[in-house]
Formats: structure tokens, C-alpha cells, sequence
């Protein structure tokens, strides 16, 4: 579906942004010049690669970890890149030694930029973790199989009793990085006793 907004002519997302090969721009979203590619590659925060080279949106393919990956060419010379480290390097910097970009809700298909993080290979084993997730290492159908299972859901209880389901996507969108002091609060750190004017508990969905 193409919308307009002030002259401005761009496509409300129904696929999956990394599947979307159409050059329309999505709602919001931002191009910059990829580091190294100037004036031949952009980068999208919706996490699309768009080429000047050949006027099309690059399609992206999964490599064995599950990541999603594009392949760019400079002088005759073919690099093939994780589209995070993409993402992550052009909006949000490069990663210092013993920092790692990650996926805030663990889904690596999602490489828009409010989902990427720069986090420390500790945090970011220990989000994903919070995440509640089992791992599928299919991988012959190029990722359909390969999705995170949510394997929690967290409640918030207010002070007049009434509680709130969330999955962790859905408490991720609502709180962002203040998750951390929930899970502080699920974990029965000192001092956090509730977070958000609520007391936490995170309930099994399944049996692990």
C-alpha cells in the first residue's frame, strides 16, 4: 500500500522489512552511506541494503548461524557481510574490543534499528536468556524454521491487584532497555522490589 505524507511518497511494511525488494522507502525509514561503500551502497533503519550499482534493493540470504547476510562489491572485490554489523556500524558506531552488536528481542531477522544494541558478550547471552527462547537449528528452509520460541510470559501486578500479560516482545516495546530492572525485580536483586509501580513474575508457557 503507498501512503503520502507532505509530497513524501512511501509504503506501509507488510513483509518482513528484509524481505522487501521494492526501491519505495518504507514508513520512517532512514538511508545512509555504508562505511567503505560510499556512493555505491546505503543502508537502511529498517535494515535494507540498497544499491546504487545495479538501482536495486540487495536481497538478503542466511548464513549458517541464522544471520542474515548481503554481499557487497568494490573494486572487483566481493565482501560478504552480516547485515547487523551493518546496521549497527552506520546508526549506531562501530563496537569497541569485548562488544558485540545483538538483536534486543532475539529474532535475527529483525535488523531495523530500534531492535540492535551494542552489548557486552555477557549481556547480550544474558538477554538472550531473559528472552525465554528455544533454539531450532533447522536450517534447510532458510530460516521458517529457525525462529525463536517464546518460552515465557511475564506479569506485572499493580498495586490494586490488577495484573498485566505481556509477552517479551510486547514488554519490550512498551518499557525498552528498562526491562533490565524487571528482570531485576523477577531475579530478587537487593533494592528491586518492584519496577514500573509493579511487582514481576515470569510464568513457563512450556515445559523446557
Amino acid at each position: 500500500m503507498l501512503c503520502f505524507l507532505r509530497g513524501v511518497k512511501y509504503k506501509i511494511m507488510r513483509l518482513e522489512a528484509y524481505k522487501d525488494l521494492d526501491l519505495t522507502d518504507l514508513e520512517g525509514e532512514i538511508w545512509k552511506d555504508i562505511y567503505g561503500y560510499e556512493a555505491m551502497y546505503q543502508v537502511s533503519n529498517k535494515g535494507r541494503i540498497k544499491s546504487f550499482l545495479s538501482n536495486k534493493i540487495l536481497k538478503q540470504w542466511f548464513c549458517g548461524n541464522r544471520q542474515l547476510m548481503v554481499t557487497l562489491c568494490a573494486d572487483g572485490i566481493k565482501n560478504k557481510i552480516y547485515v547487523i554489523q551493518i546496521v549497527g556500524g552506520c546508526f549506531l558506531g562501530f563496537t569497541k574490543k569485548g562488544y558485540q552488536y545483538c538483536h534486543l528481542d532475539s529474532n535475527k531477522l529483525n535488523n531495523s534499528i530500534e531492535n540492535i544494541s551494542i552489548e557486552t558478550v555477557s549481556s547480550r547471552a544474558l538477554l538472550s536468556y531473559h528472552n525465554g527462547v528455544l533454539k531450532d537449528w533447522g536450517i534447510k528452509n532458510a530460516g521458517k524454521n529457525t525462529q525463536f520460541v517464546q518460552k515465557y510470559k511475564y506479569v506485572g501486578t499493580d498495586k490494586k491487584g490488577i495484573k498485566t500479560e505481556y509477552s517479551h516482545n510486547e514488554m519490550l516495546l512498551k518499557y525498552g532497555s528498562g526491562v533490565r530492572s524487571i528482570y531485576r525485580v523477577i531475579e530478587g536483586k537487593p533494592n528491586f522490589n518492584s519496577a514500573y509501580g509493579q511487582t514481576w513474575e515470569r510464568v513457563a508457557l512450556h515445559s523446557i
